[in-house]
């Protein structure tokens, strides 16, 4: 019997964060991963994102919500530098 596992994080976020956060992890969804799917949402009029990860097993499912999460803390760092001037946006 094969073991299908799944987490969801949802945070509040604001509204020009999340939308940046969806537009650049959008593109996860479409890329496969190794015995995983990661998919994104803004739900809320916008004011909440949704990390859903799904695995077959709960090795994949942790590594794989390491790499969501990872992908929006970089995300945010850069958001965070365009806004401050350090780089050109």
């Amino acid at each position: 019997m094969k073991c299908k596992c799944e987490a969801e994080i949802s945070f509040e976020a604001e509204p020009n964060f999340g939308e940046a956060i969806y537009r650049c992890m959008a593109q996860e969804s479409d890329d496969p991963h190794k015995g995983a799917d990661i998919r994104v949402k803004l739900i809320r009029s916008r004011r909440y994102l949704c990390l859903t990860v799904a695995a077959g097993n709960i090795v994949s499912l942790r590594a794989s919500l390491n790499t969501g999460l990872r992908l929006i803390k970089v995300i945010e760092d850069m958001i965070d530098l365009v806004d401050r001037g350090d780089i050109n946006g």
